[in-house]
């Protein structure tokens, strides 16, 4: 499965929801038998990473999210991202989704 490109924007201190649809070339994957992560990093070979929530269900739907507490400590800027699933019982991980993280700031 190819990764998708998505890049995302939120405001510091906004809650921030996606829905990604996870299938394979026929059908929605059911993701009760895969663990799922969300990171994002200044740059690729970042040291420290930041960690979003994901939760996956069994029709396919993985949703990922900041909360606004969150994004209220990220610091405005730009990250890269990128959501993988892995399969319990095979132990393979696919990346399904990445892209461009941008934390805005207010201007008042």
């Amino acid at each position: 499965m190819a990764a998708t490109i998505r890049n995302l924007t939120v405001d510091k201190s906004a809650n921030l929801q996606i829905d990604i649809s996870v299938a394979n070339s026929t059908s929605a994957i059911d993701l009760s038998a895969y663990t799922w992560e969300a990171c994002y990093k200044t740059h690729a070979e970042a040291a420290n990473s930041g960690t979003m929530t994901a939760n996956g269900f069994a029709n396919g739907l993985l949703t990922v999210s900041l909360t606004s507490t969150e994004t209220a400590n990220i610091a405005i800027g730009r990250y890269m991202y990128e959501v993988y699933i892995t399969h319990i019982a095979l132990n393979t991980t696919s990346r399904v989704q990445e892209g461009i993280l941008t934390v805005r700031g207010g201007l008042c």
